[in-house]
Parts: structure tokens; C-alpha cells; sequence
């Protein structure tokens, strides 16, 4: 029995000594709209600063951060040493090497509304095919949209309606569950191209085009009921790679549906869903982790609503 209880003693041990002390504060949007949580904690010799947007239909472009063991003296974000792009993701995570000592905190971001419900459930039904896409979508009883499969390895079935269906940005760079995430934005370059200028290119390349950025088997010449040109859909790929890098959407921003079951596990196809640029953001602020301290000038005036925090350095 001794030599059973032993490693179970020593892994107790490992857990209770990985145990962390954290910090959550308030996110803020505009001074007066909550829209999730900024929690700090130390992790060995980083401190981790993570933000997780919480409020249905909000999301993060851009973040700056400062830390360090003595207060910021400016309160503007540009001037913090560490930045983030973000696109349109729920959360944020930086890992600050630092001394074993308090750190002083300053969380930023630039926020913004969707008029969609970024982040929340919603009910999904998809038809196969579309006229020039590979499925037409329906978003809460919304569409039809344009649709494409970017997850070959799960099915959907055509005409049921889904309830359990999470609605995230093409451009959230911490989706977690699609083979190639890095390849995401070349997918956006697709979306916004007129391919009625370029008659040689069907919908069915197009397809297998994104099939082939995006997942790991990605099939060779014919998968989900239909065909293709493979060496048009090569092509398709070799325009978007050379032509995608930091692309703007022009005509359609991208919303992934990711369809879970009961257990909450993405369970159906992930479909990435082409809507209009126009009226798809309809807000944005910045936005700041709530702090202890705010910055004032020469006159002992407050410099804007932003804070800062002292997180007290403990060792895990």
C-alpha cells in the first residue's frame, strides 16, 4: 500500500504547489460598460495577464499592456512596451518575464460591438448546395448567407436546425478547434473576391481551395459531394497565399459557427459564413481593466478614465 499512496502523495504535492493566487478585475468598454474580466496571476517568473470577454456581442481588435515595478507615467496605450493585434477574438493572453517583485499593471484595449452575436448561441440550419456557394446558411433564422465547410472531418445535416451553436469572428485569433488558424486570414482574402470576374473558377474550387488552406487532410480531388478542378483549386490557393497576407475586408466579414453537443464539444461541421462589412461592426471604445490608480497632470486633473493596479508579486 506504501508504494501505491507514494506517487499519489507526490502528484498531490505537484498540484498544490502549481497553485496560483490570482487577480480578477473588470473590463471595461467606454468607462460604464462591462464587458469581461482581466485576471493576473504569477506563474514562475512571468507574470500572466489574461483578458476573456464575457458580454455577448463584443470583441477585441487590439490590446497594450504595461508592467512593471515602477507606476506607468504616461496613459497612453501606444506607448506601452507590449501590443497585441487582435482582429475580433473573445480573449488575450500575455506571458511578462519579471523580477520577483510587486509589478504595477496596465491593461488596454480597443473594443467593439458586433451586430451579431460574437460569443453567444445561436440556431443554425444550412442548405446544400447554394447557387454559388457550397451551402447556404441560416443564423437564428437570418439569410441566406453564402456558407463554406472549413472542417472536413465532421458532418451537417442539410435542413435540421441546430440550437447549440456558438458564433465567433473569422478573425478571433484564439478559435481552438480549426486545423490551421494561421491560414484563417486567407480565407477572408476569398471571401472578398468578385469571382464572377474570373468565370474559369467555380464555387466547387473555391471550396476545396479553403478545404486545402485550412485542414489537415484536406482531400485531392473530390470530397463532401462534389468534384473539382484540382489545378484550379491549387491556383485559387497560390492567389490567396501570395495575395492574402493582412488582407481588409472590402465586401464580407467571416462568422464561424461552431455547432456543440450536450457535453459542449464542437460536434458538426465548422462552416465559416460570409456577411456583409456594411453594419457588421456598429461600435467601438476603449476599453480598460479596472485599477487602484489613475494618471492626473501638472494641475492635479484627471488624465482620462484609464487605471492602473499594483499586483503584489507571490510565488506559486
Amino acid at each position: 500500500m506504501r508504494n501505491l499512496m507514494k506517487p499519489l502523495l507526490l502528484c498531490l504535492g505537484l498540484l498544490l504547489a502549481l497553485q496560483v493566487q490570482a487577480s480578477t478585475r473588470v473590463l471595461y468598454a467606454g468607462k460604464n460598460q462591462p464587458i469581461g474580466e482581466v485576471e493576473t496571476y504569477f506563474m514562475g517568473n512571468e507574470l500572466v495577464v489574461t483578458a476573456q470577454v464575457t458580454e455577448v456581442g463584443w470583441c477585441l481588435s487590439a490590446s497594450h499592456l504595461y508592467v512593471g515595478e515602477q507606476a506607468p507615467t504616461t496613459s497612453a496605450p501606444g506607448q506601452f512596451p507590449f501590443q497585441h493585434e487582435l482582429g475580433c477574438s473573445l480573449s488575450d493572453t500575455y506571458r511578462v518575464n519579471v523580477a520577483a517583485a510587486d509589478q504595477y499593471v496596465a491593461y488596454h484595449a480597443v473594443s467593439k460591438q458586433s451586430a451579431h452575436p460574437i460569443g453567444g448561441t445561436v440556431s443554425y440550419m444550412v442548405q446544400f448546395p447554394g447557387d454559388d456557394s457550397y451551402l447556404k446558411a441560416y443564423i437564428d433564422g437570418m439569410g441566406p448567407y453564402d456558407a463554406w465547410c472549413i472542417d472536413i472531418g465532421r458532418s451537417i445535416t442539410p435542413g435540421t436546425t441546430y440550437t447549440n451553436c456558438e458564433l465567433r469572428s473569422l478573425n478571433d485569433q484564439d478559435l481552438g478547434v480549426v486545423d490551421r488558424e494561421e491560414n484563417l486570414g486567407y480565407a477572408g482574402w476569398i471571401l472578398n473576391q468578385d469571382w464572377s470576374l474570373y468565370p474559369e473558377y467555380s464555387w466547387k474550387e473555391i471550396q476545396a481551395a479553403l478545404w486545402k488552406l485550412i485542414d489537415d487532410n484536406p482531400p485531392q480531388n473530390a470530397a463532401g459531394g462534389i468534384s473539382w478542378d484540382e489545378a484550379k483549386a491549387l491556383e485559387i490557393v497560390n492567389m490567396a497565399l501570395q495575395n492574402g497576407v493582412g488582407y481588409t475586408a472590402a465586401s464580407f466579414e467571416g462568422l464561424v459557427v461552431l455547432c456543440k453537443n450536450t457535453n459542449g464539444v464542437v460536434n458538426r461541421q465548422i462552416t465559416l459564413v460570409a456577411v456583409p462589412v456594411a453594419g457588421f461592426f456598429i461600435g467601438e471604445d476603449t476599453a480598460w481593466a479596472q485599477g487602484s490608480s489613475n494618471w492626473y497632470n501638472s494641475k492635479g486633473n484627471m488624465i482620462g478614465w484609464g487605471s492602473y493596479f499594483l499586483e503584489p508579486y507571490s510565488q506559486p
